[in-house]
């Protein structure tokens, strides 16, 4: 981390990322596997997988998933992404 970012207050998730996080649990527990960026745009009727990733990456940011960028369906949610689908 450099110093410009040291001490800065992270975000919390908001509404939507939390909707989106909750749309990746459903998903996985009914297919056994995350769903690809399209699908989450689908899901939201979002015109663009652009916003799906802007919302993985954010998420990815804040620490409630993990994933790498130019694989498809590797998106796993963490224990702090756990505990913001439990809270």
């Amino acid at each position: 981390m450099t110093e410009a970012f040291e001490g800065k207050r992270q975000r919390p998730i908001t509404a939507k990322q939390k909707e989106v996080l909750a749309y990746v649990e459903l998903f996985r527990s009914k297919f056994q596997f995350p769903p690809t960026y399209q699908e989450i745009a689908d899901y939201f009727l979002w015109q663009s997988k652009a916003a799906a990733y802007r919302h993985v990456s954010a998420l990815a940011k804040k620490g409630a998933i993990t994933y790498r960028p130019n694989e498809p369906r590797t998106i796993a949610i963490t224990d702090k992404g756990r505990e913001v689908l439990a809270a």
